[in-house]
């Protein structure tokens, strides 16, 4: 991606966007949709809500939900988790940009953590896909996508909470570096 881009990413503008459209989307959109979800979602049932199951896991989960419940499941990850991946990404990618462009990293460093950092919501989408044809699928057992929503989602939430720690460094360097400048 073009370095503009990161600089429109890393603005303040930007970051400030990025973090009260995540702040109004936790509790207007994300808890709600949890809540309608735990209703069609059988015990054990969810596919993101865990960080690890096998794919023998993943093919019973799909078989556990019911006609209406694998439909309802289906509709949500072609709805609000089509924008969640995106509120989330874009918060975490700005937070980073912002905290990079400050610290003057550039080059290597920059452009690895920039790739782990839009790794999350495309593994994201990936898990989404795999466990949609999953649920889709009942009653065949498609192996090959319980073999892929089971690799997914440990990879997306290694990702994700490499790219937070990530982010926490990044400010802990910038709050140092003010510390440092501050002293006589």
């Amino acid at each position: 991606m073009s370095e503009r881009f990161w600089r429109i990413l890393g603005s303040g503008w930007f970051l400030g966007a990025a973090a009260a459209t995540f702040t109004v989307f936790m509790p207007l959109v994300l808890i709600p949709y949890a809540e309608k979800a735990a209703a069609y979602t059988p015990a054990g049932g969810g596919f993101d809500t865990t960080f690890f199951y096998t794919p023998g896991q993943a093919l019973d989960r799909a078989a556990a939900f019911d006609a209406p419940g694998r439909f309802a499941y289906i509709a949500d990850r072609w709805t609000m988790d089509l924008v969640w991946p995106l509120v989330y990404g874009a918060f975490l990618a700005s937070a980073a940009a912002f905290a990079l462009r400050r610290l003057g990293a550039v080059g290597g460093f920059a452009a690895w953590f920039r790739a782990l950092l839009l790794s999350g919501p495309l593994l994201d989408y990936g898990e989404n896909i795999a466990a949609t044809v999953l649920v889709a699928s009942v009653p065949t057992r498609p192996l090959g996508w319980a073999w892929a929503a089971s690799a997914l989602t440990p990879a997306k939430w290694i990702s994700i909470g490499a790219a937070g720690a990530g982010i926490l460094g990044l400010y802990v360097a910038l709050a140092a570096r003010a510390f440092r400048a501050a002293r006589p």
